[in-house]
């Protein structure tokens, strides 16, 4: 064998070595990681819970997936004990820093569209949902769920007609979650009694129709009578 091949069979083999401690080392770092991030789990919501997700951005920067969960966390943490501010601020972040990580993105900006219609600032509120049904329109629950939630806070707002048109639409665009959707048929008839439409005929339809569509649906046939 020549001294040229024997240099090229060497090369393949140190360059085999080299990728397989690469991916090996990727591997621990991961599951280092995750380790950091479940040690954060098994302190439940509060602030020694947030001092392990920290360092999982501290220390595992690179691992970005990893990184928005706990991102994540801490906000849904700070929300837990009524921190609302600083849990804004997290979740934020999490919108911020991590446009790649699609379900942490659209968590954080349902919990965002939460915290501000608990704070009272609606336009916010509508914005954030918003921003879950039209940038993940494709995520079932996650972005029917928002759908709802921004038809409540369009109707809170005094937008009844958009509410309506929020709540029709979640029902036509998300059939399959039937639980949202029930939920969404029955505030329609709820705000066709209201004040600012009085519309009892329409209502009684849209009540029976629930009775008829949900049946399987407990929670939403009892308003419904």
């Amino acid at each position: 064998m020549s001294k040229k091949r024997v240099l090229i069979n060497l090369l393949a083999f140190l360059l085999t070595v080299f990728i397989l401690a690469s991916s090996a080392a990727l591997a621990t770092t991961r599951e280092d990681a995750k380790l950091q991030y479940f040690r954060g789990i098994n302190f439940g919501m509060n602030d020694k819970a947030i001092v392990e997700w920290q360092k999982v951005l501290t220390d595992f920067s690179d691992q970005r997936e990893i990184c928005a969960d706990a991102q994540l966390q801490i906000g849904a943490a700070y929300k837990y004990m009524s921190r609302f501010d600083q849990a804004i601020v997290e979740f934020q972040k999490v919108v911020n820093d991590y446009p790649d990580q699609r379900y942490p993105r659209a968590d954080a900006l349902y919990y965002l569209g939460q915290l501000y219609q608990e704070k009272g600032d609606l336009s916010q509120a509508i914005a954030a949902f918003g921003s879950v049904v039209s940038e993940y329109s494709d995520m079932g629950w996650r972005a029917a769920r928002a759908k709802l939630a921004m038809a409540r806070a369009l109707d809170l707002s005094g937008q009844t007609d958009a509410a309506l048109e929020a709540l029709n639409g979640t029902v036509m665009g998300y059939s399959s979650v039937r639980s949202v959707c029930a939920e969404a048929a029955v505030e329609i008839g709820q705000i066709l009694v209201s004040d600012n439409k009085k519309n009892y005929d329409q209502a009684i339809i849209q009540f029976s129709e629930v009775l008829n569509e949900y049946k399987d649906e407990r929670a939403a046939c009892a308003q419904a009578l």
